[in-house]
């Protein structure tokens, strides 16, 4: 995931302005040489355009409209009334980056490449490389070809705008935003639904049905999604999919062989959690 740092307090509702991120790669050629940049973003900071906008702010809506990243960080430094909490020892954030060449290099060329197209992410990460981070990145040449027309360091910057490009491509495309149905299910099918749910972890999820409309409650570890022993409702949007009324709009699938309901989904898609129904 990606921008927890503009994110203050605790709970379900704050970290629903908390986007996912991804793995993003891309590719240039500039006469024999090749070069790729590879990444994985797990970053506190927020992914940046070229515009100077942020790309994603909410978890599973991309048709939010975002801030300058200015903006946000000047809004988000007003506000702060305590310092955002920092990890002692291994950190929770990183951001993995490969670049590759086929472009001879001396082993300080190759250095100093990795230095620049490194020190280059900020720029598509804001903020970046900070304590919260355990950020790596590796620079590769298969040693191929040699290109006097391409300098060490030009090559550097045509990395470096490929690392851009990479952490742009990481932002995940998102499902389309579900919708509430026209009719609810009928009452023998909530009836199926209502159980416990448990998910990795230990957290657990009770769902329950007054005949007519379902519910849900969780205990354990679970701050992203939801707040520990906070009911909420479920939107049913068709017989076996259904929303979770809060602002972040997670999603519910109920899972089922046959008849008897083995799980539920949360968020089917990329990042998709699942419990298992305790009998």
């Amino acid at each position: 995931m990606q921008g927890v740092y503009y994110i203050d307090g605790e709970g379900a509702d704050p970290y629903a302005v908390w986007p996912h991120s991804g793995q993003g790669g891309a590719f240039s050629q500039s006469g024999p040489t090749k070069v790729a940049v590879f990444t994985v973003v797990n970053a506190p900071g927020t992914i940046v355009d070229r515009d100077g906008r942020v790309v994603r702010c909410h978890r599973n809506d991309a048709g939010v409209p975002c801030d300058q990243v200015a903006e946000l960080i000047e809004g988000t430094l007003s506000r702060r009334t305590s310092q955002p909490d920092t990890a002692e020892g291994p950190t929770e954030n990183t951001t993995l980056t490969l670049v590759v060449t086929n472009q001879k290099l001396t082993f300080a060329q190759l250095q100093r490449l990795a230095v620049q197209v490194h020190g280059s992410m900020a720029r598509a990460i804001q903020p970046f490389a900070t304590e919260a981070d355990g950020d790596v990145l590796y620079a590769v040449t298969t040693g191929e070809i040699e290109n006097p027309g391409l300098s060490a360091v030009d090559l550097s910057v045509i990395a470096s705008e490929l690392a851009w490009d990479a952490v742009l491509s990481s932002v995940p495309t998102l499902p389309e935003l579900l919708q509430a149905g026209s009719a609810a299910p009928a009452a023998s099918l909530l009836g199926l639904y209502s159980g416990v749910y448990e998910f990795p972890g230990g957290g657990r999820l009770t769902v329950s049905t007054n005949g007519t409309d379902l519910a849900a409650t969780f205990s354990g570890e679970g701050r992203i999604y939801f707040n520990s022993n906070q009911t909420y409702d479920l939107i049913p949007s068709s017989s076996n999919l259904f929303i979770v009324d809060a602002p972040a709009r997670d999603v519910i699938r109920f899972d089922a062989t046959g008849e008897v309901i083995e799980g539920l989904t949360l968020n089917p898609g990329s990042w998709a959690l699942s419990g298992r129904r305790i009998r």
